[in-house]
């Protein structure tokens, strides 16, 4: 099955010019399980579409991605939906997941990139005419930062990635080497999700949550919202 969708430009990171997301879903022959292949730019309303799609059924995906990047603020969501829906993430042969991309990537409960795949990220920049001005921008440039921080900090990525990405200018690509990937577990099953909770036995569950009353857990990303107070 294949869904292309045809959105507004995107908000950060991509030219306007770049194509329309494609999402397009299939099944290994051998162990049927389902993926969902991402290919093109990343735009409002895409976050959303992919979250229809990963809820379709119960069983965990793996989510493929090819792109470029596009709108970081999609990307943080996308991110946050295979999280919640305890998809696997991976970059194939000669494919790529870069710039706001890696938002997305990063919410994989299990990470992996093929050799000869790329995963990587810049700066995070305003395209032409769309950049506030003044202290609209230094505020909204901050803000962002420390989204994408809180992000990698709840996904189990090591920060320090984020510092090389930060160091990258918008018109250079850091791509980040077999080692590297190892290191700063941009790649690899998260342990943030091996254990993600802190569960006392007994008490009741509030509806929609699959913990009792007494999980205690920060839940920076907010996955489980029906489980707060």
């Amino acid at each position: 099955m294949k869904c292309v969708i045809l959105a507004l430009a995107c908000v950060l990171g991509i030219s306007s010019q770049a194509s329309a997301l494609e999402l397009e879903t299939g099944r290994y022959e051998d162990t049927k399980t389902r993926y969902i292949r991402v290919t093109g730019s990343i735009r409002p309303g895409d976050a959303l579409v992919l979250r229809g799609i990963l809820g379709a059924e119960p069983d965990p995906s793996v989510v493929i991605f090819n792109s470029p990047g596009g709108s970081v603020t999609e990307a943080l969501e996308m991110g946050r939906d295979i999280r919640r829906q305890a998809a696997s993430t991976y970059v194939g042969k000669g494919q790529q997941c870069v710039s706001a991309c890696i938002l997305a990537f990063v919410g994989g409960v299990r990470r992996a990139v093929a050799p000869g795949g790329e995963l990587g990220s810049h700066q995070f920049y305003w395209p032409d005419g769309e950049a506030p001005a003044g202290e609209a921008a230094t505020a909204m440039t901050q803000k962002l930062s420390a989204s994408v921080l809180r992000h990698f900090i709840a996904l189990d990525v090591d920060p320090e990635a984020l510092t090389l990405i930060m160091e990258t200018p918008p018109e250079q690509m850091l791509i980040f080497k077999p080692d590297l990937l190892e290191r700063f577990r941009l790649v690899g099953e998260a342990s943030a999700f091996s254990k993600p909770l802190r569960v006392v036995p007994g008490g009741e569950h509030r509806p929609g949550c699959p913990f009792p009353e007494t999980y205690l857990n920060s839940d920076p990303l907010n996955l489980y919202p029906a489980c707060r107070g």
